[in-house]
């Protein structure tokens, strides 16, 4: 199973983007983190412990997250649905990409902060 997470955030809208997006408002981030919890325990109820392969956080820009919101995403959808195993040595096993604008990873340590959660791709 695929798993996409819309993360509807972007520091301004682009005119070409057909995409669902908006700058975040104080609070956004962690209003949006607990509806998206709420979402993951639905769905996993819906859905059973089902193999999942691929994680993948598109948008908007989702590494505009901060980095402790996206571990909290990832870790419950850890906890309610079991992943695939491969070879591409992450610790969960899984290719979980995140859609990324370069100047999101400016910050020092931003990338490595990422990987450490275990993204495989940017």
């Amino acid at each position: 199973m695929l798993i996409y997470v819309h993360v509807p955030f972007c520091r301004s809208k682009c005119r070409y983007c057909a995409f669902y997006s908006e700058a975040p408002a104080p609070g956004a981030f962690e209003a949006y983190t607990e509806a998206l919890l709420r979402e993951i325990d639905l769905r996993a109820r819906e859905l059973g412990s089902r193999q999942v392969e691929t994680i993948f956080f598109g948008g908007g820009t989702p590494s505009l997250l901060p980095v402790p919101l996206l571990g909290r995403i990832l870790e419950a959808l850890a906890a309610r649905f079991s992943f695939a195993l491969h070879t591409t040595g992450n610790a969960r096993g899984l290719e979980i990409s995140l859609e990324a604008n370069p100047e999101s990873l400016a910050a020092p340590g931003r990338a490595a902060d990422l990987k450490a959660l275990g993204i495989t791709r940017l």
